[in-house]
């Protein structure tokens, strides 16, 4: 199952822009010391958040761009690969010119792996 990041995407764009921050809560009879508030620019977003809770919150908009652009990079990287296993299969695998020619092809593990490995290091 590959996970559909546009809802997420929607969702991050829909949100109160950032930086959000957490700041202190007043403490009050109501408000204990360690709770927070959360503020985007001048807009209070909420308040009473437990201090690990608000770091979270705070964080959030900012980690999940960042979590976006990493799984994008990661499928970039896998398609990539996917790519050069396709090519060999096609280029040296059964039924290719190079069987053909010279018999069936062998790939030595040294060379397998050094390509798998450049081709996730992003060498094309």
């Amino acid at each position: 199952m590959t996970l559909d990041l546009d809802p997420i995407r929607a969702r991050l764009a829909a949100a109160t822009p950032g930086p959000w921050e957490r700041v202190p809560a007043i403490v009050s009879d109501t408000r204990p010391a360690d709770c927070y508030d959360i503020w985007a620019a001048d807009d209070w977003l909420c308040a009473n958040i437990h201090h690990t809770d608000a770091a979270l919150i705070a964080n959030a908009p900012a980690d999940m761009a960042a979590l976006l652009a990493e799984v994008e990079r990661l499928r970039e990287t896998v398609a990539h690969v996917r790519g050069v296993a396709e090519s060999w299969r096609d280029g040296f695998g059964p039924g290719s010119h190079v069987e053909g020619v010279m018999g069936r092809q062998v790939v030595s593990v040294d060379h397998a792996t050094s390509t798998i490995l450049a081709a996730l290091d992003g060498a094309s």
